[in-house]
């Protein structure tokens, strides 16, 4: 699934996926979408994926210095040649892992 940057637009792409699926990020910046769903994450995840940057750390991932950039709560989860940054140190900045496993490359 090709996903394109922008406020939420990763989120909602994640929403569409099912279990298994790759999300292949276009270069750009992705922030979130301040929903309800998300609360303090600008991205959550709760099943088996894999994120990757179609251009390894041309796909940059923020929390904008104001909340936490990925929270993964169970699956297998692949994130593949993202840029993270901006997340919000005081609420477990970058990526916060719950559950599941996950491979950072």
């Amino acid at each position: 699934i090709n996903v394109q940057p922008g406020a939420g637009t990763l989120q909602a792409a994640l929403y569409a996926a099912s279990p298994g699926d790759e999300l292949v990020l276009a270069d750009g910046t992705y922030t979130g979408s301040d929903t309800s769903q998300v609360g303090s994450n600008m991205l959550y995840i709760n099943k088996d994926i894999t994120i990757r940057a179609l251009n390894a750390g041309q796909a940059i991932l923020t929390g904008q210095n104001a909340r936490r950039v990925i929270y993964i709560d169970i699956g297998n989860v692949v994130l593949d040649g993202l840029h993270i940054t901006g997340g919000q140190s005081t609420i477990g900045g970058g990526v916060f892992i719950h559950g599941g496993t996950t491979t950072m490359r």
